[in-house]
């Protein structure tokens, strides 16, 4: 040992007392959605030149159409309606061309009854429709969007519609609201897009303004609807609430998407910290979270997440009811709540994502499973949050001002325990007073962590058996490199991790080599070197914060063999566990 870095040599492998069983979760399949279902033919069939058209040319007056078929409509009324009301088994077409509505007291365009009605924009045409800041309801329906259908509504084509509502919603469909091409530009008081049934998007450019979310669906009767189906398309989203929401299942394979949401990360809902002797009583002598579940977040007592109480609405990047499937996209979030929430479990193959959120940058209630993708999360309250977290794969980056990972199950409590290494408190890891029942299993991809507080927190029990993991965290004596209530095995994989000393734990056991070392207080900067006792280079790791204590684990790291650890000029020699 050379000077003061490197102190001691600490024998972290701590033994399981008791029974004490934590819950592992399966790997989670959500069956896709069908696009086959969902678009028919003529959803995706922008022409109508080929068919019997009926040409209307708007004036002062409005326009009932009460015959299906396709009309091809022209010019601008300044205070009137198009409506659609029509037997409920036929089909219309309306074909925008250079079209403005306004309807100072109503929908400027109004569905009353179809079985389907198919809105195409003509190319290269500038189509409008707005409303007043109030309704007056003309019938025993409920109509507040500049565009209100009772039934099925189609939008497509390659033109461009503007929607202005000052008074309500957007568009909305009491049923299906597709959308296959187009451009779309909302300013809307409310909601931009709202469907009841489902919104299935596969194209079209959407720049929203909505005082609520940007896009809304929600049946209040049946789990299986209220939901979204995104394919393509390019999403600038700006909205108060939720950027894309539903009260069902959400699934997205493609598309942009740029969502600020509640005005940003910068927004969000102010979180309490950790400090000695503060009010997170309950973790060691430190204290503990305030609500004992490893997050500061309003949980019930059933270990379901609160939603947004009556003080607090929504403010969301995306947000799923039930189960959230994402296999493609590209995103930018910036988000004063959650930018990725589902009330169930959540999938995750493949896609780009740029986060900032004033919350959890992910977050699921059941179990969160990456696969593949990379995320960045510049700014978040904790990086990746669920009952059971599984990582497969992928490449994630996440800075977190309270913990990277965590298993949010049960209880955050530990006790105190005997007299170890670290000089008298003890106990972490040990099962404790009180275990919880989350998960973390790690098998594979690129995970890099730094968190103002625990790095990975496993309310229940953590495994590694695979991929590449950096976590750094800061010297802080409440925080932990690792924090797990049971068991911390690693049996594959490299792991590389630093932060405080005071409430520290290492890997529980596993069939991986790995060591253990306080080394004082070592600077941001300095670069941590492992060497085996042949010379060989193991690995070498930049540490981006100051640090107490240096947890490694490769499958270069064999038990029993003798190991350098080199910071600076300083080196110490150790045996793996």
């Amino acid at each position: 040992m050379k000077r003061k870095y490197l102190l001691a040599c600490l024998l972290l492998c701590t033994m399981l007392t008791g029974c004490i069983l934590s819950t592992i979760a399966e790997e989670i399949s959500i069956t896709p959605m069908d696009p086959d279902t969902l678009f028919s033919v003529r959803d995706t069939d922008f022409s109508w030149q080929d068919r019997a058209v009926t040409e209307i040319q708007l004036q002062n007056e409005s326009v009932t159409i009460t015959e299906k078929g396709v009309y091809l409509l022209s010019g601008s009324m300044e205070n009137g309606q198009i409506i659609v009301d029509v037997p409920k088994d036929d089909k219309v077409q309306l074909v925008l061309a250079d079209v403005s509505v306004h309807c100072d007291t109503h929908a400027a365009l109004y569905v009353k009854q179809a079985d389907k009605v198919f809105i195409t924009l003509a190319p290269d045409t500038e189509n409008s429709l707005s409303c007043g800041e109030t309704f007056v309801q003309t019938d025993e329906h409920n109509v507040d969007a500049a565009l209100f259908s009772r039934d099925d509504i189609t939008l497509n084509g390659e033109g461009c519609l503007s929607i202005r509502s000052p008074g309500g919603h957007g568009v909305v469909s009491k049923d299906e609201l597709t959308v296959t091409g187009g451009s779309y530009i909302i300013h809307a008081a409310a909601h931009g897009f709202s469907a009841q049934d489902n919104i299935c998007i596969s194209g079209g450019a959407f720049h929203v303004t909505a005082g609520k979310d940007g896009f809304h669906a929600e049946h209040d009767e049946d789990s299986s609807l209220g939901f979204v189906f995104l394919s393509g398309g390019a999403f600038d989203v700006t909205a108060q609430q939720d950027g894309i929401s539903a009260s069902g299942a959400m699934e997205i394979t493609g598309g942009t998407y740029t969502l600020l949401c509640g005005d940003g990360s910068e927004n969000g809902e102010t979180h309490q910290t950790g400090m000695m002797n503060g009010p997170r009583g309950g973790r060691g002598p430190f204290g503990g979270r305030p609500d004992g579940q490893g997050s500061f977040s309003p949980w019930d007592n059933n270990g379901q997440a609160a939603e947004d109480n009556a003080a607090s609405v929504s403010k969301k990047g995306l947000k799923a009811g039930s189960t959230m499937l994402l296999s493609g996209g590209t995103y930018s979030i910036d988000s004063a709540d959650d930018a990725l929430h589902s009330n169930q479990s959540m999938l995750l193959t493949s896609g780009t994502f740029t986060i900032r959120t004033g919350d959890d940058g992910v977050h699921a209630e059941d179990t969160l499973q990456i696969n593949g993708g990379h995320m960045l999360i510049e700014k978040s309250y904790e990086g990746l949050e669920a009952l059971h977290i599984r990582l497969n794969g992928g490449d994630i980056t996440l800075i977190a001002d309270d913990d990277g990972l965590n298993a949010a199950g049960g209880t955050d409590e530990s006790g105190y325990g005997n007299m170890d290494a670290f000089g008298g408190w003890g106990g972490r890891g040990q099962g404790g007073m009180h275990a919880g029942n989350g998960s973390i299993i790690i098998s594979d991809g690129i995970l890099s962590i730094t968190a103002s507080g625990d790095g990975i927190d496993a309310n229940g029990s953590f495994r590694m058996d695979g991929g590449y993991v950096t976590v750094c965290g800061p010297t802080r004596g409440d925080t932990a490199t690792l924090d797990y209530d049971t068991t911390a095995e690693i049996n594959g994989g490299t792991f590389i991790g630093t932060g405080a000393m005071g409430m520290a734990q290492t890997f529980s056991g596993g069939t991986q080599g790995k060591l253990a070392v306080q080394v004082g207080n070592a600077k941001a900067g300095s670069t941590i070197t492992l060497t085996h006792e042949n010379g060989r280079e193991i690995l070498s790791y930049c540490v981006p914060m100051d640090y107490n204590l240096v947890i490694l684990s490769s499958p270069d790291i064999i038990q029993g063999e003798s190991y350098t650890i080199q910071i600076g000029t300083a080196s110490g020699t150790f045996a793996a566990q």
